[in-house]
Order: C-alpha cells, then sequence, then structure tokens
C-alpha cells in the first residue's frame, strides 16, 4: 500500500493541472466576412499561450506562432505559403521581439531548402548555406561566434564560381576579390588593404572580355580614386575619361562618341 502522502502528492498535481488548465481559455477569432482568422489559448490575464494559428482567408494556414503569455512570440514558430508549402522556420528568443535564435530553414514555393544556417541573438553564427531553386549551391558563408562575417563563397545556378571573399576582423573586404559571369569570364577584379579600403587597379570588364573601365583607388578610404579612370566601349574605343587628384578630389572628365573623337563639354 503506498505511504498516504504519496496519494497526496497526485492529487496536488492533477489539481494544478486542472487549475492551470481551467485559466487558460481556447479562442477562434474570425475575418469580417467569416472565415478563421486565428486560433489559440488565452491565459487568464488574456494573453496568448501556447502554439497559435493564424490562417488566409481561403483556409490555408499562414503562420504558426508559440506565446508564453504576452504578446510577444517566443519559440518555434513556422511560415507558410499559399500552396501550404512550409517557407520559414526557426525560433524566436524569450528577450527582444522578434529576435530569432536557433537554427533557421528557409524554403522555396517547391519544397526546395533556400537557406540554412543558426542565429544567436538575432545574429548569423557559423555556416550558412544557400540554394539555387534547381537545388545548385547557392552560397557558403561563415560568421564569427559575435556574428561578424568571416568569409564568403558564391557560385551561380549552373554552379559556376561567382566570387570567393575574404574579411577582415570587422567584417570589411581584404585581400583580392574577383567577381565572375556565369560564364566563367571575369567581370570585376579589386584589392582591398587590411582596412577593408579599395586599393590598386580596378578593372571591369564586358562579357566578351574586353576592358570596361579601369583605374586606381587612392587606398586611403573605400571610395576615393586616383589618376585617370577610363571607360570603354564594348569594341574597345574609349568612351570617357576621368582624372582624380591623390585625395581622391575630381579634377577633369572628358567624353567621347563611338568613333573615339572627343566630344565637346557644354558651356
Amino acid at each position: 500500500m503506498r505511504p498516504l502522502h504519496t496519494y497526496f502528492t497526485i492529487f496536488l498535481l492533477l489539481l494544478s493541472t486542472h487549475i492551470t488548465t481551467a485559466q487558460e481559455k481556447q479562442v477562434v477569432e474570425y475575418f469580417n466576412t467569416g472565415e478563421k482568422k486565428n486560433a489559440g489559448l488565452k491565459n487568464a490575464a488574456g494573453f496568448p499561450t501556447g502554439e497559435w494559428i493564424y490562417y488566409r482567408k481561403d483556409g490555408a494556414i499562414d503562420t504558426k506562432l508559440t506565446f508564453n503569455g504576452s504578446d510577444n512570440p517566443v519559440g518555434p514558430f513556422e511560415m507558410y505559403y499559399r500552396n501550404g508549402q512550409l517557407q520559414t522556420k526557426s525560433s524566436y528568443a524569450s528577450e527582444g521581439f522578434y529576435s530569432m535564435d536557433g537554427p533557421y530553414e528557409d524554403y522555396y514555393s517547391n519544397g526546395q531548402l533556400r537557406s540554412k544556417g543558426v542565429y544567436k541573438e538575432n545574429q548569423s553564427i557559423g555556416n550558412w548555406m544557400g540554394y539555387w531553386e534547381n537545388g545548385q549551391l547557392k552560397s557558403k558563408t561563415t560568421y564569427s561566434s559575435e556574428g561578424v562575417i568571416i568569409s564568403n563563397t558564391e557560385y551561380h545556378s549552373n554552379g559556376n564560381l561567382r566570387l570567393d571573399a575574404t574579411y577582415t576582423d570587422k567584417g570589411d573586404f581584404t585581400g583580392n576579390l574577383n567577381i565572375y559571369y556565369e560564364d566563367g569570364t571575369l567581370f570585376t577584379s579589386q584589392e582591398f588593404d587590411e582596412l577593408g579600403n579599395k586599393k590598386g587597379v580596378y578593372t571591369s570588364f564586358y562579357k566578351n572580355g574586353s576592358i570596361k573601365e579601369q583605374g586606381e583607388y587612392a587606398g586611403i578610404d573605400y571610395f576615393k580614386k586616383k589618376g585617370a579612370w577610363k571607360s570603354f566601349y564594348k569594341d574597345g574605343t574609349l568612351q570617357m575619361m576621368v582624372t582624380y587628384d591623390n585625395k581622391g578630389n575630381r579634377l577633369d572628365i572628358k567624353r567621347y562618341d563611338t568613333n573615339g573623337d572627343l566630344i565637346p563639354e557644354q558651356e
């Protein structure tokens, strides 16, 4: 025979469950046109608790949110496309308003995974993977535990490399950055210093391989240029030349027509 205090403990647990249940009330709200809008539990204070489901007017599920006795969602949430396919799945942190925390997944409307990674206090951390709608890898990005980007590699939908970038400890570009067209042809080439400033010669190309623009950065901040910057037509004919001093101030600009003749400046 069980001791009397054991039965008393069980009684208290059952009573607690009954009281908690009694304090919670199932609530269903409707659109003005009569369709179900949302459904879930509210506590005695009138705040949502547990899982709440939100609907579109056609009856399809729009969102699932989790509450813990306040108006701010906390814990798991899911968002859906109109066709019923899962769009986004993650969790909200217990602190802050709509601050994500934990694993994150995002999908295309056909069910193909679009991206996945991990949030910590609404910051991306660790490895994040992105995918094209055809399933090809689109990007691989690595973040520090503080949410600072460390490296990023991107691909075109045909699998060819688009760019491969490295970053400073502050999340700025560093080293050489090449960006490629879908067919593998070089699009732009630029070097960055250890502070993330553009330096050295910048070159961009047309798809046919001819130079589109070329010039040199001053290396004193991200944008300042120096010397002569030249732009070209696709056939290689000079289109424009802009001259800067070593501090990035523009000194002169000349434009040329498709025959290479100087276009007079309008007074």
